[in-house]
Parts: structure tokens; sequence; C-alpha cells
């Protein structure tokens, strides 16, 4: 802040002190949401992901693999586009 006389730079510690505390405030605030948003965010489970690797490694093996993986895309394309 200035003062008007001398132009001269003239601190405040009263309104530093608010602004430091209304940003401690604001930044506690903003990791409460984060905290809650980090719990509410779905853990892959271990056990879900070995199933899903060893179903995909099955579906490589049937010899209609890479067509079904065509229509797969094209039907996701299709649900997109609606």
């Amino acid at each position: 802040m200035k003062d008007i006389r001398t132009k001269e730079l003239v601190h405040n510690y009263n309104e530093e002190m608010k602004r430091r505390r209304l940003t401690v405030i604001l930044k506690n605030a903003i990791m409460v949401v984060w905290q809650d948003v980090k719990k509410t965010r779905n853990h892959v489970n271990m056990d879900e992901v070995i199933k899903s690797l060893s179903e995909k490694q099955k579906q490589k093996q049937d010899p209609n693999y890479l067509e079904n993986l065509k229509k797969q895309r094209k039907e996701r394309k299709e649900q997109v586009r609606k």
C-alpha cells in the first residue's frame, strides 16, 4: 500500500496477516475437496486386472479375434455418434 502524501510503499502488517490467514483457509478447503475426490475414485483390484489380462489372452487365441475387435470398434464409434 502506498502513502498518499509521500507516494512511498508502506507495509501494512494487519492486511498481510489477514491475506495470509485467508490463503491458509483457501488451501485447507482445497485440500478437503481433493481428499474427498481421491476417496471417491475407483481403486483397481489386482484380481480384476489379472482376470482381464487372462481374458484378453484367451480372446487373442480365438481365430476370429481381429474380426470381433473390428466389430467392437465399429459399435463404439456408432455409440459415440449417437
